[in-house]
């Protein structure tokens, strides 16, 4: 865990959100000791077994593909979802927020690689379902958010790292989740406001 704190140190300025999947509790908590505010789960139910025991003060953020038959436990559970990528699933993360009465963070996530294999609205459709989720009020849109194609030299991703941030400033959104262990520098070169970090921090 030596790796924590200068990480922390480092990004003073970006918001660092710790990818926790296959970690216990007891992996985690030294993270949430040494600094970390935020922590990021992707599969509900793994997430569902240890999320819980980590403290109500820390942000818990929703990264991964959500399925609609899901949305009704992650919805109480988490505190972002950073993984709309259709007006369908908001409109059920919607309805179950209304439930209990619960404004939902949330991140659209654009496949701005445009790979068929992953999940993500297109970047020629992003303005549309926008305007789809403004309708809905029980959803707060706070950022775009993207996994970026994996290529073995980071350097190649910055063209899409660049493109995001283009998107984030033309439809006027606060935050921009992009970059992980292997390329989060590049990606706060290109503008982005959240970090998503997961095995760099476990060495």
């Amino acid at each position: 865990m030596t790796n924590v704190k200068p990480i922390l140190q480092e990004l003073s300025e970006v918001t660092l959100v710790a990818v926790t999947k296959n970690h216990t509790v007891d992996e985690i908590n030294p993270l949430l000791e040494a600094g970390v505010k935020h922590i990021g789960e992707n599969r509900w139910q793994e997430a569902s077994e240890k999320i819980d025991e980590i403290p109500e003060e820390i942000t818990k953020h929703f990264i991964g593909k959500l399925q609609t038959n899901k949305v009704k436990f992650v919805v109480p559970k988490f505190d972002v979802i950073q993984s709309v990528d259709s007006f369908k699933l908001a409109i059920k993360i919607d309805h179950e927020a209304e439930k209990i009465g619960k404004k939902m963070p949330i991140f659209i996530q654009v496949n701005i690689s445009e790979e068929p294999q992953k999940s993500g609205v297109l970047p020629e459709n992003l303005e549309a379902l926008i305007a789809e989720v403004d309708t809905l009020d029980h959803l707060e849109l706070q950022g775009l958010m993207a996994i970026v194609m994996n290529t073995e030299d980071p350097e190649e991703r910055r063209d899409y790292f660049r493109k995001m941030k283009e998107l984030q400033v033309k439809h006027g959104l606060k935050e921009l989740s992009m970059g992980m262990s292997d390329d989060y520098k590049i990606a706060i070169e290109e503008g982005a406001t959240m970090v998503r970090i997961g095995s760099l921090l476990f060495q």
